[in-house]
């Protein structure tokens, strides 16, 4: 994966301030301090930014949503 592939990536799951500097890619949220925790980028709980996998179609989704709009 290239580090523009895992920028988009992570823009998709809510890290919406990431940028790439020198080869680096650097996670960030602008609703709360994200955090590598062991090799994992993570939101703060309760972040409004933060998305997870639907559980009927594999789409990103907010975290207080179970499934998407096209699979309830």
């Amino acid at each position: 994966m290239t580090n523009k592939q895992l920028a988009n990536r992570l823009i998709d799951q809510g890290f919406d301030q990431t940028w790439i500097r020198q080869g680096v890619v650097h996670a960030a949220c602008s609703r709360c301090e994200a955090a590598i925790i062991n090799g994992t980028v993570c939101h703060e709980q309760n972040c409004q930014n933060a998305r997870h996998i639907c559980r009927g179609c594999n789409d990103l989704i907010p975290t207080n949503q179970r499934y998407c709009v096209d699979c309830v």
